[in-house]
């Protein structure tokens, strides 16, 4: 399963040769955790700035790609368990108000992957590494952007 980082690194080219290779060789599963995160960013974009209409373009073209059949949404049990662990996760953090949602996203995400039997396609560690220590059986596979 994709983090939101992979929308946004592959067309841009910043994924290295290795998961690359991954994604061509293997059945990638998607959350609509990550491409909701992915859209968000579109809402963000200055409409006057000259450059907005290619970077709406870098980050619809992949998401517009995905078969919804390899869509999938977490379910109730997932966004449930999720609320509880980043609250925990921004108590013992002490995570600003603006990093709490994508702390509620993050553990969504993971959690979802978890329970799919998935691994994460990830590229920050800093912000899994802690939530991986809360519920260590999940898999992720990090990468470093290029």
């Amino acid at each position: 399963m994709l983090d939101t980082s992979v929308y946004i690194h592959g067309p841009m080219g910043r994924t290295p040769p290795a998961p690359g290779g991954l994604l061509r060789s293997r059945t990638v599963h998607h959350s609509v955790v990550a491409t909701q995160e992915a859209l968000h960013r579109i809402g963000v974009l200055d409409p006057a700035h000259p450059n907005t209409a290619r970077h709406v373009g870098v980050i619809r073209t992949p998401l517009d790609r995905i078969p919804l059949h390899r869509l999938s949404v977490p379910d109730q049990e997932v966004l449930t368990d999720a609320a509880v662990v980043a609250r925990i996760l921004c108590r013992l953090r002490g995570y600003a108000r603006h990093h709490r949602m994508k702390a509620l996203h993050d553990c969504t995400l993971y959690l979802q992957t978890l329970k799919t039997g998935c691994t994460l396609l990830k590229a920050n560690v800093a912000d899994f590494e802690p939530l991986q220590q809360l519920q260590p059986a999940g898999r992720i596979l990090f990468y470093e952007a290029v």
